[in-house]
């Protein structure tokens, strides 16, 4: 919205001030128009230093920089001004900015689709892509000026020419844009397949994979979940939003048994101190009673890696073992795909493709929670390595459904489908 026009008056009013105010009348004095060119640019790059993600940018802030840099342009005469916008480079630059600022977001697009689609890589830009990008975008700009902008200014313009391409180019436009909605939209990739991963299949996904928790006791406020009556086998799953899969991996391969769940999704890690709140002391108080703990027969731990690796699970299981918690099973390595799956869709199609390319997992860190459990009597399992073996990892089950619609939280019929890989090692070390 704030780009609208309305939304973002006060930017051009700002211009026009400027423009509007004469030179002649400005303040009188060299060295008060050099301090009001110097607290321009304090102002600017104070701008550049303090805002960041956080900062509701564009809106009512953008005025902040504005300011400043009308007032920068305002004392262009100055010293400060010469020499640091004054110039050949900058003048440069400055003639070819407009250029430079219609070409770089399409040379950013394309860039990343190739980079995406032809070399496969799908990590962060380094700083090499980036000066790739500048690069690119530089000497589009430079032509751009010189081959379009530079005539365009100079030569005499025959004025029914003119009218005549203009309207040309009008109804070209209108044509293109009538194509595009009669056709629904520019057919480019037929692979894709009807509103089989459309939005309301996105929702029919999350549905579904949210549905098991209706059949679950979830630690709560209130509702702490404890197990009831001897005869049955209690089991607890802990983990963060990849509790749900868990729970579904769970009670697939074993249905008698009676499943409660506690989640720390929402309370930040493992210990519940990045958000104290009630919803978040509860859980974790239960989480690290050993009395509470000792309730249940065995435990299932289902975290995908925390950001500072797997430290807290450690330590966790740490205090899991101490207090003679005698069977836990550490649901890990799961799947992680660096583009999210209607993206991969979009490149490559729905065809039987493999999660290979995609997927990136931090080796060393499930090396050291599998050690861990081997020495404490743990089961670790490997999701990655049951589900895929040698081969690469399959994105669709039998059926097509997609391993996740995000970027890692399982579908329930993927969740079912690997149930079959990861029954046989789980089931048989509860049954011991």
């Amino acid at each position: 919205m704030f780009y609208l026009v309305p939304f973002r008056i006060f930017e051009f009013a700002l211009g026009a001030l400027v423009h509007a105010v004469p030179h002649t009348g400005k303040l009188q004095g060299r060295w008060v128009n050099e301090c009001i060119a110097a607290i321009s640019l304090v102002i600017l790059v104070g701008c550049m230093v303090v805002f960041d993600e956080n900062t509701p940018f564009p809106g009512i802030v953008a005025v902040i920089p504005c300011f400043a840099t009308a007032l920068f342009i305002w004392t262009t005469h100055t010293t400060t001004a010469r020499i640091l916008v004054g110039n050949l480079l900058m003048v440069g630059i400055g003639r070819a900015s407009y250029a430079l600022y219609l070409v770089h977001w399409p040379v950013i697009v394309f860039y990343e689709r190739v980079r995406t689609m032809q070399f496969f890589q799908f990590e962060e830009r380094t700083a090499w892509d980036i000066f790739a990008i500048l690069a690119i975008s530089s000497g589009a700009a430079v032509l751009l000026h010189i081959l379009v902008e530079v005539p365009f200014r100079t030569a005499s313009v025959n004025r029914r020419k003119f009218v005549v391409g203009t309207l040309a180019g009008l109804a070209g436009c209108v044509l293109i844009g009538g194509f595009l909605v009669y056709s629904d939209g520019w057919v480019r990739r037929p692979w894709i397949v009807g509103a089989q991963y459309d939005a309301p299949a996105y929702q029919n996904w999350l549905g579904k994979r949210l549905k098991p928790l209706k059949e679950s006791c979830v630690v709560a406020p209130n509702r702490p979940c404890s197990p009831d009556g001897s005869d049955w086998i209690h089991g607890l799953v802990i983990g963060n939003s990849h509790v749900v899969d868990g729970n579904t991996i769970m009670r697939t391969i074993e249905p008698t048994h009676a499943l409660n769940m506690i989640t720390t999704n929402g309370c930040g890690d493992l210990k519940g101190t990045s958000k104290n709140t009630r919803a978040c002391a509860d859980p974790t108080s239960l989480r690290y009673s050993p009395e509470y703990m000792r309730t249940f027969d065995y435990v299932v731990l289902s975290f995908r890696i925390f950001e500072d690796g797997n430290s807290q699970l450690l330590a966790y299981a740490d205090f899991l073992h101490e207090n003679g918690i005698k069977k836990v099973v550490i649901l890990s390595n799961y799947m992680h795909s660096s583009v999210a799956f209607d993206d991969v869709v979009q490149m490559y199609g729905n065809a039987p493709l493999t999660l290979e390319r995609f997927i990136y997992f931090p080796d060393q860190t499930h090396a050291s929670l599998r050690e861990y459990a081997q020495l404490n009597g743990y089961l670790f399992v490997d999701k990655r390595a049951l589900v895929c073996g040698t081969a690469a990892c399959p994105m669709l089950t039998p059926t097509g459904v997609p391993f996740s619609y995000d970027k890692h939280h399982l579908t329930y019929e993927y969740a079912l489908y690997m149930t079959g890989f990861l029954k046989p090692e789980i089931t048989a070390y509860l049954e011991r």
